[in-house]
């Protein structure tokens, strides 16, 4: 058994646990990217009808900037932030998209941060 090749059981779960965060910041990648277009373009992420499963296919109404992006990436061949979004349970993708867009523009917008341009994160009912 590969298990049990040489490895501790520590060195297993530190290397099980070093492929998994790897694993995550490549699924992750494609949404940031995202996010930072937008504050440099001064786009606001969101829409009022920002909701629901992310498809390929085009809402009957604007869903916001940041999820008509990522659909245009999915489209044109980011096949891991395809891959990820679709094979993800219409519930999670939803909350998985949105979560990830909040820690990152919280992260840039944080007064840490000596970035210009903070307000290019506020949603676009208050722009």
């Amino acid at each position: 058994m590969k298990a049990l090749e040489g490895e501790t059981v520590a060195q297993q779960i530190n290397s099980s646990a070093r492929q998994q965060r790897q694993m995550n910041r490549k699924k992750l990648g494609s949404i940031i990217e995202t996010v930072i277009f937008c504050g440099r373009q001064g786009m606001p992420l969101w829409g009022h009808r920002d909701a629901g499963p992310l498809t390929l296919e085009d809402p009957i109404k604007n869903d916001g900037n940041f999820r008509a992006l990522l659909r245009f990436k999915m489209r044109c061949g980011d096949d891991r932030l395809k891959e990820d979004v679709l094979a993800a349970p219409g519930n999670a993708t939803s909350g998985y998209v949105s979560e990830c867009a909040l820690a990152a523009a919280d992260t840039c917008t944080s007064p840490g941060n000596s970035s210009r341009g903070r307000t290019f994160f506020l949603h676009s009912s208050t722009t």
